[in-house]
């Protein structure tokens, strides 16, 4: 379901939602378009390696930006990032499209649409 959200989106946007370089920029660019994962989203990640790099990017990166940005006033920091978060990119797109890509595209695959259910979407069944 999660690479059938990637490709939905790619479709609303007109390109990559996530082009990253290696794979931590990847999962970067996941967090910055993401809403933030819980600390149960982090948990049902299986593969040790991706949890603990999730869990880093979730946690060590955004305290340390939220520090920077309020103590230094870095504002331009987040324009430099050149990283928006999805809702940003998809303002023209269908909302109901838009309802199904982040239904496929939680990071918590337990609450992740399923196959059946994205079937009867109000998106699919139109």
């Amino acid at each position: 379901m999660w690479s059938l959200g990637c490709i939905l989106g790619e479709m609303l946007v007109g390109s990559p939602l996530f082009p990253g370089t290696s794979t931590l920029d990847q999962i970067e660019r996941i967090m910055a378009g993401l809403p933030k994962p819980s600390r149960e989203d982090l948990a049902s990640v299986k593969s040790p390696y991706s949890s603990t790099i999730l869990e880093k990017a979730s946690i060590s990166k955004y305290v340390l930006i939220t520090v920077l940005l309020s103590t230094m006033k870095l504002n331009h920091f987040e324009s430099c990032r050149n990283r928006r978060p999805l809702d940003q990119l998809l303002t023209k797109a269908d909302t109901s499209a838009v309802d199904l890509m982040y239904r496929m595209l939680h990071y918590n695959p337990h609450k992740r649409i399923t196959a059946m259910e994205a079937l009867k979407h109000p998106y699919v069944r139109r």
